[in-house]
């Protein structure tokens, strides 16, 4: 496995969901993208990681994230991704006021039925040449 400079920031994600593919789209859109790097659950670095990680179970159902060798799923997740955006997104981490079953509940919900909403794309994202050193691979 090849890994670009280590970022502090690591994203696993299911790259079959669009609405994930959305929500990685907006980062790479970002100037803080550099903060981050990303890998499908499905590719071989994904899986490798989620190994190490043993959050292979985890990650059908989760974003996962790794900052400064913690790890986050869920909502903490999608928080923690906005806190490292920088403004005007940190602003986002007021919910870490609302109480985590909440939160993860609410994640959850919308987990379930993303493909349903969303939809699911069987073909991984085509990355453009400055995305590709984003990508673990």
């Amino acid at each position: 496995m090849v890994r670009p400079q280590e970022p502090q920031t690591l994203i696993i994600f299911d790259g079959h969901c669009n609405a994930c593919n959305s929500f990685v789209s907006f980062i790479l859109k970002r100037k803080n993208r550099y903060r981050f790097s990303l890998a499908a659950s499905e590719s071989e670095a994904g899986k490798q990681l989620l190994k190490e990680l043993n959050l292979t179970a985890i990650a059908q159902e989760s974003v996962v994230v790794v900052d400064d060798g913690r790890v986050f799923f869920t909502s903490s997740a999608i928080l923690k991704i906005c806190q490292r955006l920088g403004l005007p997104w940190n602003l986002l981490a007021i919910f870490y006021l609302i109480p985590n079953f909440l939160r993860d509940f609410l994640y959850k919900a919308f987990a379930r039925n993303r493909y349903r909403l969303f939809g699911r794309s069987e073909q991984c994202r085509v990355l453009t040449e400055e995305e590709h050193n984003l990508f673990l691979r």
